[in-house]
């Protein structure tokens, strides 16, 4: 009975997803089990208007599971219903349009749940290749702050919580509710310090992903980030999220040298972050059934390292 492996649900909230799914599903089949069991896939649609629910139906795998829904909620509500359905001693979130290339990629996020070192885990993300002006752009802010979060505390911090795969122990999923949540990786992080739970970075856990092609559907992912970050002090102390949201001043300095001497492509995101953060002063109550980006949603792989 000491050998007798932990057991693993997948869930993937879902809108709109029929140019990435299947292959995400195929990915996750063919994950190496060497430390876990893999319970169950399940799919929460949330009222998807393309053809995502009928291209999950012709599915013929037992461990797929699709929950069709009529009215749209929004990614924390459908992860609430994914709890509802789980389980398994580890629940595992995924977006889905997310590509995975290693097939050890559930063993490295799950392990330190596994070694009790930790109740949330979340996996490094790596943008696939840029293509438009405007996605070098991006990669260029993403290497900027990446060399910032990574090295913050370790990587411990809540900027490397990433919504696109986190793992969560059954201690903590059977606790967190995600309901009238806007931005749901930031809760997680938040609500798993105040209530002393463990969070880990596990970066040699590694998931693919496709930055926007154009400038209006980064703007409306920014601004989202921006107001939710005022919306968490709602839910908290505003001490609580300041201490939490705080990066070193030399940190900042010291990644923008390095970035610029790698890609000046960030002297031009800098306005774009400014035009950003003013717009989301000026934003209403941001919805958990958010305008997605649909550039994101087909990931075409190729040889990414």
């Amino acid at each position: 009975m000491k050998n007798k492996k932990m057991t693993v649900t997948v869930g993937i909230p879902a809108y709109n997803e029929e140019g990435n799914i299947i292959s995400l599903i195929s990915c996750l089949l063919k994950q190496k089990q060497t430390s876990f069991k893999l319970k169950k896939i399940i799919i929460a649609d949330d009222c998807s208007t393309d053809k995502t629910v009928a291209i999950l139906r012709k599915i013929r795998n037992p461990l797929v599971k699709v929950i069709s829904n009529k009215n749209r909620k929004g990614k924390p509500y459908r992860t609430d219903q994914i709890i509802s359905y789980t389980k398994s001693d580890i629940l595992v979130i995924l977006d889905a349009d997310t590509f995975i290339k290693d097939k050890n990629f559930l063993n490295k996020l799950i392990r330190p749940i596994i070694l009790k070192k930790a109740d949330l885990t979340s996996a490094s993300i790596k943008e696939l290749k840029p293509v438009t002006l405007m996605q070098k752009i991006l990669a260029a802010s993403m290497e900027f702050k990446k060399n910032i979060f990574e090295e913050y505390k370790n990587g411990n911090n809540i900027y490397t919580c990433h919504g696109r795969a986190r793992a969560f122990s059954k201690k903590l999923y059977n606790s967190i509710q995600f309901e009238n949540v806007i931005v749901d990786d930031a809760f997680s992080y938040l609500y798993c310090k105040s209530n002393k739970f463990n969070y880990y970075f596990a970066r040699n856990s590694r998931i693919y992903y496709k930055l926007p092609l154009n400038f209006s559907e980064h703007q409306r992912q920014s601004a989202r980030y921006f107001f939710s970050k005022e919306d968490m002090k709602k839910k908290f102390t505003k001490k609580f999220i300041d201490d939490e949201y705080y990066l070193p001043i030399s940190l900042i300095l010291k990644s923008f040298i390095k970035t610029c001497f790698k890609d000046l492509f960030i002297v031009v995101y800098l306005p774009i972050a400014l035009a950003s953060k003013f717009k989301s002063l000026f934003c209403r109550r941001a919805k958990a059934a958010w305008h997605t980006a649909s550039s994101t949603k087909k990931l075409l792989w190729i040889n990414q390292n």
